[in-house]
């Protein structure tokens, strides 16, 4: 090639490569989502553990409810309980009987015992409201309702030592307001000791305990199976058409089985909204709300297995949506929206064996993330979409929706540069091409005149 000829076309192999590059780099710059990932991290005080009795323990002795099992210090008159036993009831104080009323045959309605005991500086009844200003427990063969149409609302006195629970024995709440004096809900972002006045519900030792249509809030605190409504040790039941509000958790198992969660609502509780733990199995955790929750909204720790979390919404929590943590494996999430959480949509927590499927997953931290052990985890069906990362520590095979996420490109911003650079690229081409005519013509004119 002559260098005439190279010089006629190097303008254009140079303007091809300009707007190629140009192109090139605009689809860096513009086509992918380069949203920032923040770190999760948040500022989280629990008591340091202590050995300490379990709080039917504490009321039936007579100790404090912040007792310590090496040094429990002696049982105090201040400490009062009210025992159901099928046959009798039995008032303690500092643990020791000041009152034992005998039953012809037993107490049906909390309302009744009260009525029966006679004594509002323990129990009163006014109109369809109980409140209680000692532990109320139910022994082994006693079976305690609490609801429509004698009860609509029980207080539980925010003072230390009151709250309602069973051994061994059956509660049913129906369609009550239960809740604590005390609105002060207990902040995790305070490193202080948490109220240990505020009361609390608790299924101990293979009771069960039913709830339906009702509502709990200002209960709870960080301490042992204290935490707001709990199934504990072989304990079973259900809570449906429910309400938790401003408790420090919603609800919580440990040591329980076959628990059945269904259409409840779990909003600004301090710590989390639904929380299985410690060997907990076989939980079914359906069509819940769980937002606004001061940590997550749902979720299994410590060796919760064979469990349900299928069709609920957890939104709006302070971390994560839903989490398997600590060895709770074999369980099935399937059909939930997980949207807009501060933390990520789905975590897996050294938890490896569980399934991922049918799962909406929208605007968190990270769509779905794993640490950990990992193995054995099927991820089908799920739509990841608006996260800052769609996963981390996992990888999203085909057959899930990824779209929208950080780090993604962006499919119709890298086709419409593209698609411009075309036309771009024909203008700077004519361009050229007349610049280049205009510059060779009076060259051409001395040549025919010589």
């Amino acid at each position: 090639m002559t260098p005439a000829r190279r010089g006629r076309i190097a303008p254009y192999v140079m303007t091809i490569v300009a707007v190629l590059v140009s192109a090139v780099v605009a689809t860096f710059v513009f086509g992918k989502d380069y949203r920032s990932v923040s770190a999760s991290k948040k500022y989280f005080h629990r008591h340091a553990f202590v050995p300490s009795f379990d709080p039917i323990t504490d009321a039936l002795v007579g100790y404090a409810p912040s007792a310590m099992s090496t040094n429990p210090g002696l049982p105090s008159d201040k400490v009062r309980t009210i025992e159901i036993f099928p046959h009798k009831l039995v008032l303690l104080a500092g643990g020791a009987p000041v009152r034992t009323i005998a039953l012809a045959k037993p107490i049906s309605t909390l309302k009744a015992m009260a009525e029966r005991i006679d004594d509002p500086a323990w129990i009163a009844a006014t109109g369809r409201t109980v409140t209680a200003k000692t532990a109320i427990i139910a022994q082994p063969g006693a079976f305690v309702r609490i609801g429509r149409p004698d009860t609509t609302e029980l207080v539980l006195r925010s003072t230390p030592g009151v709250f309602l629970g069973s051994v061994g024995a059956r509660i049913a709440i129906d369609g009550v307001a239960v809740h604590g004096t005390d609105r002060a809900t207990p902040e995790i972002s305070k490193n202080s000791r948490m109220d240990l006045g505020r009361p609390f519900v608790v299924a101990y030792s293979h009771s069960r305990l039913d709830i339906r249509d009702s509502s709990f809030r200002d209960l709870g605190r960080d301490w042992n199976a204290s935490y707001g409504v709990s199934w504990s040790l072989g304990s079973t039941g259900s809570v449906t058409g429910s309400t938790f509000e401003r408790n420090f958790i919603g609800v919580y198992t440990d040591h329980a089985h076959d628990l059945l969660v269904k259409h409840n609502v779990f909003r600004h509780n301090t710590l989390y909204g639904v929380d299985p733990h410690s060997y907990s199995v076989r939980m079914d955790i359906e069509d819940n709300l769980a937002e606004s929750n001061g940590r997550h909204g749902i979720i299994f720790s410590d060796h919760v297995t064979d469990g349900l979390v299928r069709n609920n919404t957890t939104r709006d929590n302070d971390l994560n949506g839903i989490m398997m943590d600590a060895s709770s494996t074999g369980n099935r999430i399937v059909g939930n929206l997980s949207e807009a959480n501060r933390g990520d949509g789905i975590v897996l927590a050294s938890s490896p064996h569980n399934l991922i499927s049918g799962n909406r997953i929208l605007d968190n931290r990270i769509g779905i993330q794993a640490r950990g052990p990992r193995e054995d985890v099927t991820l089908s069906g799920n739509e990841l979409a608006g996260n800052a990362m769609a996963s981390q520590g996992l990888h999203v095979p085909a057959g899930n929706a990824v779209h929208g996420n950080g780090g993604q490109w962006k499919p119709a911003t890298v086709k419409a540069i593209w698609v411009a650079a075309v036309p771009i690229l024909l203008l700077l081409l004519l361009l050229t091409m007349v610049s280049q005519r205009k510059h060779n013509r009076p060259k051409a004119f001395q040549e025919v005149l010589a």
